[in-house]
Formats: C-alpha cells, structure tokens, sequence
C-alpha cells in the first residue's frame, strides 16, 4: 500500500504538478490517482487533483498529462512493463 507519508496535509510548494494523469499507487483501496506533486525530484503528493493542487505555488510547473500513464523513472535498461 501507499505509505501514508506520500499523502501531506501541509501546503508546501512543490516544483511540478502532474494532472489529469492515471498514477498506479498500489494500495488496493485507491488502486490509481489523477494527480501527482514532485518536490526536489521526490514524490511529495499523490491524489485527486484539487488536494495535490494545494502544493501549487507561484513557480510551480503544472503539466496537463491529458489521460496519460505516469510511471517512476527506470534505471535498469531491461524491463518488463506490464
């Protein structure tokens, strides 16, 4: 499941929100979310869009996902999506 440490109740302003996403969260109870917040390249929000939209700030960059899967950044050059 999501850790619970994902989801921040405080307001901080993060670099880039993604909306309008599909962002796999693996917790069977909320399974995909619309929205994510990165901070300092770290995950600092996952939800619907109206909670992650609390981490907007004046810089922050919002990107329109347009429906589109959003996936962790792989490393490894040999991999099995499923």
């Amino acid at each position: 499941p999501l850790p619970r440490s994902v989801m921040s109740s405080v307001a901080v302003p993060a670099d880039l929100i993604l909306t309008h996403a599909r962002v796999p969260t693996l917790d069977p109870t909320q399974p995909e979310a619309a929205a994510l917040a990165v901070r300092d390249g770290l995950v600092l929000a996952i939800g619907g869009t109206r909670e992650v939209m609390a981490h907007a700030g004046p810089d922050t960059r919002v990107v329109d996902a347009q429906g589109r899967r959003v996936v962790p950044g792989l490393h490894d050059s040999h991999t099995h999506l499923i």
